[in-house]
């Protein structure tokens, strides 16, 4: 049985009043403010304290820079490459600077709470590294929601692409097909269509 996680549990100072941050029988955190700002600063805290890691993973690989922090090690060095000429940064700042203010004064409590938590918290694994992560910006999370978008789309044409495949592997009809992905099935010649009834896909 996994116990849920503890110490996460406390009560913030907030602009609106206090932030009360306290974690249910499941582990689940649940935050308690005057105010949308102070929420939102109470849910960085809380990612910050308990997804640290994977945040500051997700912007050292989405900046083309996880040779140099974590090894450099060639498959890295592939992957560094592939971001870098993405270029999920490009532009970052400035989508930061055209947010109404609204929107940007939410973001920025939110980079608030994320970063109380890493001054207060750090993972063993980063501490194992000797790496200190730079303070959390309004456009690291602008990268997080690129590399998010970008990993979403990479699974859904992956998932898409097996899809057809079991479908032919089904005895679907290239007519059948056409009316499915209408435009997008110009290049299902006879010898295609051979090669994908071949093709083992892994068990799901």
């Amino acid at each position: 049985m996994r116990l849920p996680k503890r110490g996460l549990e406390r009560t913030l100072a907030g602009a609106d009043g206090p932030i009360e941050i306290r974690r249910d029988a499941a582990g689940v955190p649940h935050v308690y403010a005057a105010s949308t700002a102070d929420a939102l600063l109470g849910l960085g805290y809380c990612h910050g304290y308990d997804r640290q890691l994977q945040m500051v993973l997700g912007r050292v690989v989405g900046q083309g820079r996880a040779a140099a922090t974590l090894d450099a090690a060639d498959e890295l060095v592939t992957l560094d490459t592939l971001f870098r000429r993405l270029d999920l940064t490009r532009g970052a700042a400035d989508e930061v600077a055209r947010l109404p203010p609204r929107s940007r004064a939410l973001l920025e409590a939110y980079c608030v709470g994320v970063n109380r938590a890493v001054r207060r918290r750090t993972p063993w694994e980063l501490a194992l590294m000797r790496h200190r992560p730079s303070p959390w910006r309004p456009a690291d999370a602008i990268l997080l929601t690129r590399l998010m978008g970008f990993l979403g789309l990479a699974q859904t044409q992956a998932d898409m692409e097996r899809v057809l495949v079991e479908l032919v592997q089904a005895g679907a009809s290239p007519e059948l097909l056409g009316e499915l992905l209408p435009g997008q099935l110009a290049m299902l010649d006879a010898e295609l269509l051979h090669q994908l009834r071949r093709v083992e896909t892994p068990a799901r």
